[in-house]
């Protein structure tokens, strides 16, 4: 899976500091068995802010920044999707590849 963002981080984004697309990534609310999902959310926020705050301060207008910084997000909607397609893909396929924190994690089997 990490492959998969890498890869199109790499594609996409390449003008882009990935530090800060990976902490939104990595702190997403909709991950399955979270106990605190608001708080996985604020943090989200957060990074999400910073990378707003990068873009202002690397672009010269607002309004580039912006459009930047929402063509990331997008991409990264579009990463995700395409993440889970694979690794639904993958799992169907390899399932007993994967140990069991995989599983459980990942796979959802």
């Amino acid at each position: 899976m990490y492959y998969v963002y890498k890869t199109h981080f790499t594609r996409i984004c390449s003008e882009c500091d990935s530090d800060l697309l990976t902490a939104i990534v990595l702190f997403n609310p909709n991950r399955p068995n979270l106990i605190h999902r608001n708080v996985i959310k604020l943090e989200q926020n957060i990074y999400i802010y910073l990378l707003q705050r990068y873009l202002h301060y690397k672009y010269d207008t607002e309004y580039e920044a912006k459009c930047k910084c929402e063509r990331l997000l997008d991409t990264l909607q579009d990463i995700t999707i395409l993440g889970d397609m694979q690794m639904k893909d993958t799992s169907q396929e390899n399932a007993d590849d994967f140990g069991p924190l995989s599983r459980e994690n990942f796979l959802k089997i």
